[in-house]
């Protein structure tokens, strides 16, 4: 499993489209090329950080009303863990790693981003 941060580079980055979707503030929005099987997708990350923040995110399917997206962290060697989440939860994404580590203290884990 890799984390979202890695993928950026080792995957997303190559399929990118040239354009940028405005979205929420400090993320960069790129849409994924519809030709490669990802139509309707887009990667928001953090262009600033040496480990971004990244997440994938879906338009809603038909009958959803919010589209969806996925992180994934690297919670230590053996495990890993793919959240999923409301695109309208990205304007918190600043806190986002803080709340979710909260949760995961409770069972003994902490993501290494």
């Amino acid at each position: 499993m890799r984390a979202s941060a890695r993928l950026l580079d080792s995957l997303y980055l190559h399929l990118f489209e040239p354009t940028e979707v405005t979205g929420p503030p400090g993320l960069i929005g790129k849409p994924l090329k519809a030709g490669e099987g990802y139509q309707h997708e887009t990667v928001w990350y953090d262009p600033l950080a040496p480990l971004p923040f990244a997440a994938k995110c879906a338009d809603p399917l038909p009958g959803e009303v919010e589209a969806q997206c996925l992180r994934s962290v690297v919670l230590d060697a053996q495990i890993g863990a793919v959240y999923e989440f409301d695109a309208g939860l990205l304007m918190n994404w600043r806190g986002f790693d803080a709340g979710v580590a909260q949760w995961l203290s409770v069972i003994g884990l902490a993501p290494t981003l």
